[in-house]
């Protein structure tokens, strides 16, 4: 049985508008029919909801993989540590010995402190060249050979994208450290690096 609230309005009395329900049976036929529109409709807004929460899912999935693939390559990142020597004076270096680490280097840093640098490994031995993209330290790079003997030492200037600080001659390492670091230790060309690296090293 399908029941119609219908509104009538009764004649007035007392001058008083009164307002009552009857209820009015309406035929089977057109009960199934409201029966039927009233499911098409809850149907429809079931899919829609399931539809935007499957869209909220995937979209909040994506959001997530993008922040950490973000996150997963950003500068700096963690590196292996060792420390090394120069004429006497220990030197605590970061390891980059891959083209991601070597890639970051010392950029996005705001300071490093004092007697810490960065040594960038090579799988071979080339010229190499160096700038100061988005690297707000002022630093020193010092170009070494296979043997570890310093050949250059140059200064450079933060933030730097027109100038490069060429090696000239094949390098097999170079070493980062605070500008005016081998000035006051009173390192030169010609000096030899000390090297106590890890055995095992992920090089190239």
């Amino acid at each position: 049985m399908c029941i119609n609230f219908v509104v009538w309005r009764k004649p007035q009395i007392n001058k008083n508008d009164h307002i009552a329900k009857r209820l009015r049976l309406l035929p089977p036929q057109v009960c199934l029919e409201r029966s039927r529109v009233g499911r098409g409709g809850k149907h429809a807004a079931l899919s829609r909801k399931r539809s935007n929460h499957r869209f909220s899912s995937i979209f909040g999935i994506t959001f997530v993989l993008i922040v950490l693939s973000i996150r997963a390559g950003a500068c700096p990142i963690e590196l292996p540590t060792a420390t090394i020597s120069i004429k006497g004076n220990p030197l605590t270096v970061e390891l980059a010995t891959t083209p991601t680490s070597r890639g970051c280097g010392l950029s996005h840093r705001g300071e490093l402190p004092q007697d810490q640098g960065m040594l960038f490994i090579f799988s071979d031995r080339r010229p190499r060249s160096f700038w100061m993209k988005d690297t707000f330290i002022p630093l020193s790079i010092a170009y070494l050979d296979d043997s570890g003997q310093i050949f250059s030492i140059q200064d450079m200037v933060p933030l730097q994208t027109d100038e490069q600080y060429p090696s000239l001659h094949p390098a097999a390492y170079a070493l980062e450290v605070n500008r005016g670091w081998f000035s006051r230790h009173g390192i030169v060309v010609g000096d030899v690096v000390e090297m106590n690296l890890p055995l095992v090293l992920n090089v190239r």
